[in-house]
Formats: structure tokens, C-alpha cells, sequence
């Protein structure tokens, strides 16, 4: 198995975002709720100047345009069954009627008899002025730059200065960002009357976007055979890996100083950038045996984001995955030790003393200040192994390729459990062994031996120790 590395970059156009907060990523809105949410971020008016109606999310979702109220709470307002369309879709932020450029033609037939070449527009007067002035001077060259459309039509390349059009004969009704689109407002007489009054909203697109890229590095490599692997002692593997994003390039009237947030990252680990990048955070994927399939092999998809967020809400998004092949190692059964005490005299053994009185045989009985050989049997090489008996505790490193190990102690003095009638005076001792994997200390293994018994001393014998 290979891993297979699955990038896709894509420079997804969002025209809005709940910005980046506890989950770092930022979002599009989906309901009236995220968008009013959205409009707080931005800085964008909710409620319109004098009535207050709220800006509408349906309106900003299918025509990409900030109108305050609905369509029903214009007076008067046209619907036309055949293109599903109102003749105005709400208000501006001034409260001036939004026209909707895909409503039919008020002429006969609903087909324009005129065409947008022949028009003379009006003089607007203060509202004209007025819209004009809330635009910055990159919007307002822009748009006088812009090629416009009539009811999605261009008319052979309409545009601004083509028209003849100013910022007095038309009211800015939406303001252009890098993706949002801008609707001008005008008024003119029908060619060849002085009298018969008509309206016309030109459209025209978004001033500019950032191109945004976005990466993921694993940090570690995987195996020789392209897979990142559980080994047979472990239940685990853990894969650190790198997210990071950039700008790569401006386009339109984009600039650095429109950015407002820009990073990378999941929900789950992410980073705020700084000017154009790269931006980039660490984190880890880890992969449990308990997450494999029946071959004991998973691929495992990470996902991250880069964004750059504009102050009027615009987003620019890439996307980029890359799957990450797991296997495992069938695994090792848990550690083990087989623990076995031998006492250096064995005087309980069965024997008869020198008073004539049978010993019965215990092997977990000694003299005390004995010397005691405690013998550690080990399925594989253990990590660290600490002995525990009474107040002592003897420490052993466990040496490659090793699993037999011996530590020697001596009994206890003054921990007589039992005296030489057999009469119980206290509890019985135990003895403690605890031991590590070789590579993972937090697994262990622990043995407790008890019912160990201890009488007397050496010296109330008259043998010598052997070996002592």
C-alpha cells in the first residue's frame, strides 16, 4: 500500500462568512440568522435608515445583492407567473425602491422596444449624490470602469462611460466587493417622448478576488511500504502533520488592505494569519487499532482550509486533502512474568530439627535476614522493573533481547508473621513486581506473590547460610 495523496485547491467565491470564532473557519451564511450574524461582522447596516427593515438573506442568496425588506412589503409591487420574477426586489439602505433587472419589460409583449444606447438618463438628484458619496474611490473607479448589463443582456459592450452614465444620473443601489456584484438606478423619457417616464437597473459584477492556496505536510514519514504503521507492542499511531495557506495573487480592485482575516486549519486546530503568508499550525492525526477494517488497514482523509476574508465579508476558500494509508502489525500478547522465590537456606522444606519437631513444607517461608533470590521469568524484554518487598524497592532496566532477570533480597528483621510453633502472629507478607513495556511505559504488568511467611532469625538456627 501506497499513500495516496489527494489535493484539491479550490478558489470557492463566498460572498459571506460567520467569522472566524471557536471552529476558526469561516462560513457562509445559510439562513436569516447567519446573515444578519454575518452583517454584525462585516460592519454592513442591518435595518434599513428611516423604516427599519431588516436586510434580506433570500434576496442576498439569489440575486447576490444587500436589499433591505422583501418583496411583498413594496406598494405596489408586480409579480410575473411566467418568470417567477417581482418587479422590485425591496428597498435600499436609503430606502429608494430596488428595481429587479430580470423582471419583463414593461413594454407590449414584455420585450424591450428600445435598447440602453438610445436612453438619455435622468438627472437623479440628492440620491444620486448621496449613494455616490458612500463609496470609497476604488469602488466608485471601478464601477466607472465596469462593463454593465440590461436584464442580463450586454447590448454589443455596454459600459459606464459608454453610456454616458455619471454619479448624477444613477443611484448606487449595492455597492461592488470582490465577489458581490453593484445595481445602478436610472430614469429616462421612452426615445421619442418627453413625458413617458421609464426606469432601468443596470448590473454589474465584483471588483476583484485573491487567489488562496492551501497545504498539508505530514511531518513524519511513512514506512517503506508507504503506510504509517501500529506496530505489534503498540494500540496506537500518531502522525503529526503541518496545515498552511497563502495568498498567492490579488486580482481587481483586491488588495492586502481589504483583508480583514485570512489562516488555515480545520475546526479542530487553526491559525489566524498575517499579511500575505505562509500561515501554518501543527497538529496530530491519531489512529486507533479499533478504527481499522476486518484487514486491519484504514485510509484516513485529512482536510484543511485557507482563507482570506474581506472587510465587506467576501471570502476566498481553497480546500485541500490528502489521504493517509494505516496498517497494523498483528499484536503482541500483553507482557508477562512468572515470579519464583528461593530461599538461600530452605530450612522449611519438610524437615525434622534438632527438637524432633517436623517442619511442615512451605516454600514461601523463610528465616528472617535470609537471602531470598527472586527469579523473573518474562515472556519478552520488559522496560523497567521495579521489586517490592516490605520497605525495600530494587529497580532493574531490562536489557535487549533479555527476559530472565534475578534480584536478590534479604528477609525482613522484626517482621516475624509466624512463630516456630506455626501460631499466626501477624499477616503474611507480599511481594510486588511491577514491570513496563519495553517501548510503552504507560502499559505495565504488575505480580503480586502472598502469603508469604517469615520466622525467626538466621541466628536461631545452627546452620550457616550457604552463600551468605
Amino acid at each position: 500500500m501506497t499513500v495516496v495523496l489527494t489535493v484539491i485547491i479550490v478558489n470557492t467565491p463566498t460572498l459571506a462568512t460567520v467569522f472566524p470564532g471557536s471552529d476558526g473557519v469561516p462560513k457562509p451564511p445559510s439562513n436569516q440568522a447567519t446573515f444578519i450574524h454575518w452583517l454584525k461582522s462585516t460592519g454592513w447596516p442591518i435595518p434599513s435608515r428611516y423604516r427599519g427593515y431588516p436586510a434580506c438573506y433570500e434576496t442576498w442568496r439569489d440575486y447576490r445583492l444587500l436589499v433591505y425588506g422583501r418583496p411583498s412589503e413594496v406598494r405596489g409591487n408586480r409579480y410575473d407567473k411566467k418568470s417567477q420574477q417581482y418587479a422590485y426586489l425591496g428597498y435600499s439602505y436609503d430606502e429608494l425602491v430596488v428595481t429587479n433587472s430580470f423582471f419583463p419589460d414593461d413594454s407590449r409583449g414584455g420585450v424591450t422596444r428600445s435598447n440602453p444606447w438610445q436612453w438619455k438618463e435622468l438627472d437623479m438628484g440628492q440620491s444620486a449624490r448621496i449613494s455616490w458619496a458612500r463609496l470609497s474611490d476604488r469602488q466608485k473607479a471601478f464601477i466607472r470602469g465596469s462593463a454593465l448589463t440590461y436584464r442580463g443582456n450586454s447590448y454589443g459592450g455596454m459600459t459606464f462611460k459608454g453610456l454616458g452614465l455619471t454619479d448624477r444620473n444613477t443611484v448606487v443601489l449595492a455597492q461592488p466587493s470582490w465577489h458581490q456584484g453593484f445595481a445602478l438606478y436610472t430614469n429616462h423619457y421612452r426615445p421619442g417622448t418627453s413625458h413617458d417616464l421609464r426606469y432601468a437597473t443596470f448590473n454589474g459584477s465584483g471588483a476583484g478576488d485573491v487567489a488562496v492556496t492551501a497545504d498539508i505536510e505530514l511531518l513524519t514519514p511513512p514506512s517503506a511500504d508507504g503506510c504509517y504503521v501500529i506496530d505489534a507492542q503498540a494500540d496506537e499511531v500518531v502522525i503529526p502533520y503541518r496545515m498552511s495557506g497563502r495568498i498567492q495573487s490579488y486580482t481587481g480592485l483586491a488588495s492586502n488592505r481589504d483583508v480583514r482575516f485570512c489562516g488555515a486549519g480545520h475546526a479542530d486546530a487553526w491559525v489566524v494569519g498575517r499579511g500575505d503568508g505562509p500561515w501554518s499550525v501543527e497538529t496530530f492525526l491519531r489512529v486507533n487499532r479499533n478504527q481499522l477494517d476486518e484487514d486491519k488497514t484504514a485510509a484516513i482523509v485529512l482536510e484543511s482550509q485557507a482563507w482570506v476574508v474581506s472587510h465587506q465579508g467576501d471570502i476566498s476558500l481553497a480546500r485541500t486533502a490528502k489521504t493517509v494509508n494505516i496498517r497494523a502489525e498483528d499484536q503482541d500478547p500483553p507482557l508477562t512474568v512468572d515470579v519464583d522465590i528461593v530461599g538461600a537456606i530452605r530450612y522449611f522444606n519438610g524437615r525434622t530439627n534438632c527438637l524432633g519437631r517436623i517442619l511442615p513444607a512451605n516454600p514461601l517461608r523463610f528465616l528472617g535476614l535470609e537471602k531470598l533470590r527472586i527469579i523473573l521469568q518474562f515472556n519478552r524484554t520488559p522496560g523497567t522493573i521495579i521489586c517490592s518487598f516490605g520497605d525495600i524497592d530494587r529497580r532493574l532496566t531490562g536489557r535487549a533481547g533479555e527476559t530472565k532477570y534475578e534480584i536478590s533480597l534479604l528477609a525482613p528483621l522484626r517482621a516475624t508473621t509466624m512463630d516456630w510453633d506455626g501460631h499466626r502472629l501477624q499477616p503474611p507478607v507480599a511481594l510486588r513486581v511491577r514491570a513496563t513495556e519495553l517501548n510503552q511505559p504507560a502499559k505495565q504488568v504488575e505480580v503480586v506473590v502472598p502469603g508469604i511467611e517469615i520466622t525467626g532469625t538466621i541466628y536461631d538456627i545452627a546452620h550457616l547460610q550457604i552463600g551468605y
